[in-house]
């Protein structure tokens, strides 16, 4: 009797002192080698397998490569579809089957189970276990992004009641060494009948997009980050009509849809989604910014209210891609539909607003500083000139502004008082919760393509934008001497437009004086 008192003590000595894991400010640390597999099944084991944790100590007895506070190791009856067996499982009390469960509310002090470091991240922790209720283990864990003990709502392994035996998983998708440990945190008796580590394979390679929304003709890199890093790769398209990849480069071909998937062998890969729209007259230049590149036009009348969400193209999750979506003629750049909005007691719907995903704006009001990578509506070339510009709408707060640029033969965007100094101002002003309806007069000067752009954290929302084209004139051919009753006058061409010089004065097509 002696003998056996003696070598049950030195066991209990020789598993607590195994020396895998330290204590540390917050648990228990394991310090030994990691690991590349883990499983245990507790229904194997003695009841002589895992010794006795006190309920007024707290030392972290080792055994199985795990560390256990307040948990030891009983028979009890479990159901098995509803027949019951009796098995050995990892328990949740202090001393006997027949003792009250751990009840002590520091975090610390709780019945947990440590797992051994693995070697690299852990897809899935799995379990079979069998309560008296309804109840959930809680999964903490360290990995290469997460330095201190990481819990969230999700991370639990739930039981059901009866002690009806559950098999039961949770996702984790850590990255790199990852320590574990389980903690139960109710009154509740809890059986834990076996505990599994799933790990991420050994090999993997994924992207750093998912889903891209391009412009055809645009082109995008995907980055592949592989496991291990000199891993080969190859890259494909379920639809090259669509996109092409080379490299991981991809370039739109065609509207439609595709899917670019990166390969590092059999069962290793990774995908993104690609969606590809036309730009429909418009080009990127490389300056950054959008250039008309259709037939010009007599002007321009789009009414917001015609817009439906179908007819946008958000750039959620991607708000600075150069992406840009035809309406109407007009060449929308970071705007989208809003289904919505009141304004002086009216209700207006669809708009068109400075958003970068939907209607309900969760990504707020584009603020890249960039000028090019502001939200922008570019207008399509009027073909004789724009003689005013008319923009309806207002703001969400304090009068704010679109700026307006023009096109210069260099085919550069400039604010159209640096092309014409005699303007005092380059914006039509929005006012704050006032329905505005702004007019920009250009009939002195040939501006045949603007870009409106907002400057401004402030929501804008728009609900007409429209041109009226200069009229067209007849083109002289050289000069010619109008008779008069009084003062001969002269046709001349001025910079591709018809101009009349009468008693000392220069006037355009329709009579308007232009000094000179």
């Amino acid at each position: 009797m002696r003998k056996t008192l003696l070598f049950y003590v030195l066991l209990i000595a020789a598993v607590a002192n195994a020396g895998l894991y330290t204590a540390d400010n917050d648990g228990y640390t394991y310090t030994g080698t990691p690991i590349d597999a883990f499983s245990v099944d507790f229904t194997t084991w003695t009841t002589d397998s895992l010794p006795t944790a006190w309920l007024d100590e707290d030392p972290a007895h080792e055994a199985g490569g795990m560390a256990f506070v307040k948990w030891t190791l009983t028979n009890r009856s479990v159901k098995y579809n509803g027949v019951s067996a009796t098995k050995p499982v990892c328990f949740n009390n202090g001393t006997t089957a027949d003792a009250t469960p751990v009840k002590n509310n520091t975090s610390t002090h709780k019945p947990r189970i440590y797992l051994p470091k693995t070697s690299r991240g852990v897809k899935k922790v799995k379990a079979i276990i069998a309560c008296a209720k309804a109840r959930s283990l809680a999964i903490n864990y360290k990995d290469d992004n997460h330095t201190s003990w990481t819990y969230t709502s999700a991370q639990a392994l739930n039981a059901l009641a009866s002690w009806e035996v559950d098999t039961v998983e949770c996702e984790l998708n850590t990255v790199g060494e990852t320590s574990i440990f389980i903690q139960y945190g109710s009154t509740d008796y809890l059986g834990i009948l076996s505990i599994e580590l799933e790990l991420v394979n050994n090999t993997s390679v994924s992207l750093d997009k998912h889903s891209l929304l391009m412009n055809t003709d645009a082109t995008c890199e995907l980055v592949a980050t592989p496991l291990p890093a000199d891993l080969a790769l190859t890259w494909s398209s379920s639809n090259e009509a669509v996109a092409t990849v080379a490299d991981g480069v991809v370039t739109a071909i065609g509207v439609g849809e595709a899917d670019i998937v990166v390969s590092g062998g059999e069962g290793v890969t990774d995908t993104c989604h690609v969606t590809t729209i036309a730009h429909d007259g418009f080009a990127l230049g490389e300056d950054g910014y959008w250039h008309y590149s259709g037939e010009p036009v007599n002007g321009v009348d789009v009414e917001f209210s015609n817009l439906g969400e179908e007819d946008v193209y958000y750039t959620t999750g991607n708000l600075h891609a150069d992406l840009l979506w035809n309406f109407a003629g007009i060449g929308i750049y970071k705007w989208s539909y809003h289904a919505s909005r009141s304004c002086e007691g009216e209700t207006y719907g669809p708009l068109l607003w400075n958003s970068g995903n939907s209607e309900n704006g969760t990504n707020g009001a584009i603020k890249n500083s960039a000028p090019e990578k502001l939200a922008a509506i570019y207008l399509p070339e009027i073909q004789n000139g724009v003689k005013t510009l008319t923009v309806e709408g207002w703001t969400n707060n304090n009068s704010r502004s679109l700026m307006l640029d023009a096109e210069d033969n260099e085919g550069v965007w400039t604010p159209v008082n640096e092309l014409n100094t005699e303007y005092d101002s380059y914006y039509v002003t929005l006012t704050g919760n006032t329905y505005t309806t702004a007019v920009f007069d250009f009939s002195s000067h040939d501006i045949r393509r603007l870009r409106l752009w907002r400057n401004s954290n402030d929501y804008q929302f728009l609900t007409r934008i429209a041109v009226e084209a200069m009229p067209a004139s007849v083109d002289p051919t050289g000069v010619e001497e109008v008779p008069s009753d009084q003062i001969p006058s002269t046709k001349v061409l001025r910079d591709g437009q018809l101009r009349i010089l009468h008693n000392g004065k220069e006037y355009n097509s329709i009579g308007q004086t232009i000094q000179f």
